[in-house]
């Protein structure tokens, strides 16, 4: 015991005597080499420029329509047949127009008017095709 304590004795006091206390001087006087209110990081875009996003290249629609809904599946291979069999049928603008209240939702089409789409939707009433046709503005 008497080795480790002067072991510990020694050790701290080769420690005290290679450590040399550290000061580190600020200079206030210095001025900037650079004055950051002058500098033009990117020339080619001025103060009064208008930067325009991106075109992405595909577009959605971005307004809503009036869809005629001729069904509503739980499996979406349900619903991509109906597509395939209003497209045979003539419907050219059939399509799946989204995934709502956990069912696939199946469009004839969508017209921008709700007095068009409602036209649409008599003539395939009327013929007897489907009689569950309802319109949807989505």
């Amino acid at each position: 015991t008497v080795y480790k304590k002067n072991r510990i004795e020694d050790t701290t006091k080769t420690m005290s005597n290679t450590i040399a206390p550290v000061t580190t001087q600020i200079d206030t006087t210095m001025e900037p080499t650079i004055d950051l209110d002058t500098i033009d990081t990117n020339p080619s875009i001025k103060m009064n420029d208008v930067i325009e996003p991106p075109v992405p290249a595909v577009s959605l629609p971005t307004s809503k329509l009036y869809h005629i809904i001729g069904g509503s599946f739980s499996k979406e291979s349900n619903a991509i047949n109906l597509v395939g069999t209003l497209n045979q049928k003539g419907y050219s603008k059939a399509l799946i127009i989204g995934k709502r209240n956990e069912m696939f939702t199946v469009s004839y089409g969508g017209y921008s008017s709700k007095k068009e789409a409602k036209i649409k939707a008599d003539k395939i009433i009327n013929s007897g095709e489907n009689e569950g046709v309802w319109i949807l503005f989505y």
